[in-house]
């Protein structure tokens, strides 16, 4: 993946093997920090941090580094798995931007059920996203791979290619090449 903008990965420990292994290209931290330590690592490897919590929050401001970090803010639009309440954005992104930690921020959400057509949470989560977004000047991502295939207006700024990455479909029907994608990989063993 050559032309990838950036790479991401769950933990920092697997953006370190991959800065140690010559990997330059942009890494995101899915997990973000989760002690001083991991923050003064992230921002010596150059390394995106992900927040979703307050605890995230207050680590990178109480931290003091050389290099501040890009930094992702993820709301929880209804996922209910990791995100910021949509009732302190606002609030936040006021601290995030205050933080000497902070070079940039990134907004983000995950959608839930993106992968069933009948379902109409993604619906509702892209309308709270929107309405939280309002007249933000800074990059925005949504999309993970079903919401690639179905909701383009949910490209923005940055997509999450998954699973589709591998030729598989995001979908619970059909298979990866009935969507146009071609397996990454293949398997071989002997009996």
């Amino acid at each position: 993946l050559p032309d990838a903008d950036a790479f991401a990965v769950a933990r920092i420990e697997e953006a370190v093997q991959l800065r140690e292994a010559g990997i330059r290209t942009r890494l995101v931290i899915l997990g973000g920090c989760i002690s001083a330590g991991e923050v003064r690592t992230a921002a010596e490897f150059a390394l995106d941090v992900v927040v979703h919590s307050d605890q995230q929050v207050a680590l990178l401001e109480a931290s003091v580094v050389n290099d501040p970090m890009a930094c992702w803010l993820k709301v929880d639009t209804g996922m209910g798995r990791l995100g910021i309440d949509p009732a302190s954005f606002s609030r936040v992104v006021e601290r995030l931007r205050g933080s000497a930690a902070v070079r940039s921020l990134t907004l983000m959400t995950h959608l839930a059920c993106a992968d069933d057509h009948t379902d109409p949470e993604t619906t509702e989560q892209l309308q709270t996203f929107s309405t939280l977004l309002g007249n933000w000047d800074g990059d925005v991502s949504i999309a993970n791979s079903a919401a690639i295939l179905r909701f383009p207006e949910a490209h923005c700024d940055w997509v999450r290619p998954g699973i589709m990455l591998y030729g598989c479909s995001p979908f619970p029907e059909g298979t990866g090449g009935e969507v146009g994608l071609k397996p990454a990989i293949t398997l071989e063993s002997q009996i």
